[in-house]
């Protein structure tokens, strides 16, 4: 039933505002950042090459078209329970010899709560990158092209 057939209105909605962050976001960001280790763009391009070091991208496919940190393993936020779930079928095997994970999204704050949530799920040795690929790319980190898997 419409509002105007029961004589109430609702208030106009203006589509073109953008939603802004809120403070509750902002302060899950920061409850993330303050127990989950974080690397420096410096420190984490030293981890490229050590064995078992995986950087986690949590970034949305339409956010990989800039690239991502080389040998990274994609794992959006809306799906990374089911990504590091080994009971799950969405698991990513690449996890299997992971020693850690080094999470990371455009600018920090996503990586922040995806690496407090893989330590809500267990594991323990995460960390997430300050200031995300932007930083990464600034700081001359290694990346690659997004290989989108083929779909069948």
């Amino acid at each position: 039933m419409s509002p105007h057939a029961t004589g109430c209105q609702r208030e106009p909605t203006d589509h073109r505002r953008k939603m802004a962050i809120t403070p509750e976001y902002k302060e899950l960001v920061a409850e993330a950042e303050a127990v989950v280790e974080a690397y420096s763009p410096e420190e984490a391009v030293e981890l490229t090459d050590e064995d078992g070091v995986h950087f986690v991208d949590v970034r949305e496919i339409y956010e990989l078209a800039a690239g991502m940190v080389r040998g990274g393993i994609h794992a959006p936020m809306g799906r990374l329970e089911t990504h590091l779930d080994p009971n799950s079928p969405h698991y990513k095997d690449k996890f299997d010899n992971a020693a850690e994970l080094v999470f990371y999204c455009a600018t920090g704050s996503r990586s922040a709560l995806a690496a407090r949530r893989a330590q809500q799920l267990g594991l323990e040795r995460v960390a997430h990158l300050e200031g995300g690929f932007s930083a990464w790319v600034v700081t001359g980190g290694p990346t690659q092209v997004f290989d989108a898997p083929e779909r069948t």
